[in-house]
């Protein structure tokens, strides 16, 4: 228990003093864009995998579902394989972006997850586990 909330205190750190601006790599070595409206348009023409985490740096749920679906070796290596882009839609400030495409979506709480199968969105859970995730990138 104590290095769980030591280690999502790490998390949150990170998350509190990262840029969103440029790309954010995670203490797992996973690669994140920021979220733009061209970046969702890119990845539906191109027809590319890619999950959309709107997150926040305050949501605990959401840095519950970093360990435990982004710290999946499996999860890690499924992405890899199938040239999954991450994409970090951060809802820690106010981003009229990022709140117009979570009003899209139906919603305006975070965690949200989308996930794109060649191209195609699908909203996924709340409560994401790894096992949902690997199930959407073995299909």
């Amino acid at each position: 228990m104590f290095l769980t909330a030591l280690g999502l205190g790490w998390v949150l750190q990170q998350q509190l003093f990262t840029s969103t601006e440029s790309v954010y790599v995670d203490q797992w070595g996973q690669s994140w864009e920021p979220y733009s409206e061209e970046v969702i348009q890119e990845i539906i023409a191109q027809k590319q995998n890619a999950s959309v985490d709107f997150t926040a740096a305050w949501c605990i749920i959401c840095q519950v579902n970093k360990l435990n679906v982004f710290g999946d070796d499996a999860v890690r290596a499924l992405i890899n394989e199938n040239k999954v882009r991450l994409i970090r839609a951060d809802c820690t400030h106010s981003d009229p972006a990022v709140n117009a495409a979570l009003l899209r979506w139906g919603t305006r709480s975070v965690p949200t997850t989308i996930f794109y199968e060649q191209g195609i969105p699908k909203k996924m859970p709340t409560g994401l586990a790894s096992s949902m995730f690997i199930e959407e990138l073995i299909k």
